[in-house]
């Protein structure tokens, strides 16, 4: 019989499509603002589901930091490649201005599609 998996649950967070994901020719000349749109952050992981997409609710202000605009929860196997072992996303788009804004659940950006592993690497 095969040992169960554990899973923990990453939050990432990111100033927007990064530019990886863009066209080679619509990527910024400068070195500063590519850097600053490709800016994103795990800012740290939970042992439940439920426990994540509380903290997606309950302190997306903090998570938004004025910048960044889009989350990702994501659900990884522990282990060498544990990203890879069943891809399964949470996305996040941040509605509104800082102080009355919040994440509301969204659709995987498409230009992100062949894209995983945001909080693990």
């Amino acid at each position: 019989m095969r040992p169960r998996s554990k899973y923990i649950y990453t939050i990432t967070c990111m100033h927007g499509i990064p530019t990886y994901a863009w066209p080679k020719d619509k990527w910024p000349k400068d070195t500063k603002e590519k850097n600053r749109l490709n800016r994103q952050r795990v800012f740290g992981w939970y042992s439940s589901l439920k426990k994540v997409q509380r903290a997606i609710d309950k302190d997306g202000e903090i998570l938004h930091e004025h910048e960044f605009m889009l989350a990702v929860i994501e659900k990884v196997a522990q282990g060498t490649h544990g990203a890879c072992d069943i891809p399964k996303e949470w996305w996040y788009e941040w509605k509104g201005d800082h102080e009355n804004g919040k994440f509301v659940s969204i659709v995987k950006p498409k230009e992100l599609d062949h894209t995983i592993g945001f909080g693990i690497g």
